[in-house]
Order: C-alpha cells, then structure tokens, then sequence
C-alpha cells in the first residue's frame, strides 16, 4: 500500500519532468517568434501568443504543484521536531498560496456563491494564535482550523453565528495519527 510520503515523492518527481515539458515548448514557442521576426511577413501571431500564455499557466501549475510539495514536507518535519507554531505559519501559508495562486475558495459551478472566503475571513478575524486554510476548494468544500483549546468555545460560536447552528464541526486529532484500521 502507498503512503502518503511515497505518493508525494512520486508527485513531487512529475513536478522536474514538468517543468522540463514546458521548457520545451518554451523555447519551442520562441522558435515561432523568431521565425515571424525574420520572415518580414506579417502573420496572425494570435495562437502563438495563444500558446504563449497557456504555457505560463502551465508553468505557474507547476510551481504551485512543487511549492505544495515542499511546503507539505516542511509542514511534516515541523510536526515530527514538535515545533507546531512552524506547522501553523506553513499551514496559513499554504491556505493563502491555495486562495491566491488556484483561486479554490469559491464554486466554479457558482461563482457568486461566496461562503468560503467569507468563512475563512471570520476564522481569520476569530483566532488568536492557530491556522485556517480551505480544504477540498475548487469542489465548494470546507475550511479547516487549528483552534487553541482555550480558544475553541468563542471560536466555535463565532462560526456558527456566521454560518448557522451545527455548521462547525470540533474534531480530534489522535495522539497516534492516521494508522489503517481493517483492510
């Protein structure tokens, strides 16, 4: 069975052939702008460019994807030294890369619908201390937050004031972490 460490090597390892796919065609777009430069003909050069910026989306992915990839591997280390206020800051990094750079806070079924970044602003504006990231984003999914202990009744309040009573759920992380229960 794969681990969770094994699956992010071999993600992390598609992140170099990647990034060496768009090179290629990088520099194979930059051919075709030559080509038009010294031709002195005037050419429609819209699918180049067409080309050209679907290419740095891809590239921009990619980045994404790695910097996923080291952060969650920091995020791990951090757990492992038992340095958890590092855990946190990596955690509100990656919630913010997420937001920011693949835009998942949001539906793309339903644009409009806004519940998440709302939800995520008033985790924000609530916690003294702890982390809030989306989870499942792109697929109207939820947020996560690691709320301090003493903090978690206010907390807990707050969110269901926002999104309705039941609507925020205290789960427990086992001292013992993710094992397989029955196969």
């Amino acid at each position: 069975m794969a681990t969770i460490k094994s699956q992010m090597a071999l993600n992390d390892g598609m992140s170099v052939v990647l990034k060496k796919i768009t090179a290629a065609l990088d520099t194979t777009l930059a051919s075709f702008e030559q080509i038009q430069r010294l031709s002195g003909n005037t050419m429609d050069v819209a699918e180049i460019e067409a080309a050209r910026g679907a290419l740095a989306d891809a590239s921009n992915a990619v980045d994404e994807m790695a910097d996923n990839y080291r952060r969650a591997a920091q995020e791990a280390q951090a757990l492992k030294d038992g340095d958890f206020d590092t855990f946190l800051s990596l955690v509100n990094a990656s919630g913010l890369s997420s937001a920011l750079h693949l835009q998942n806070t949001w539906s793309v079924h339903d644009p409009r619908q806004q519940a998440i970044p709302l939800a995520l602003a008033e985790a924000e504006r609530l916690l003294d201390g702890g982390a809030v990231r989306v989870h499942g984003g792109g697929f109207a999914g939820t947020i996560q937050a690691w709320v301090p202990q003493g903090d978690l009744e206010a907390f807990k309040n707050g969110m269901e004031a926002l999104l309705g009573q039941g609507k925020c759920h205290v789960l427990r992380i086992r001292p013992v972490g993710g094992c397989v229960v029955a196969e």
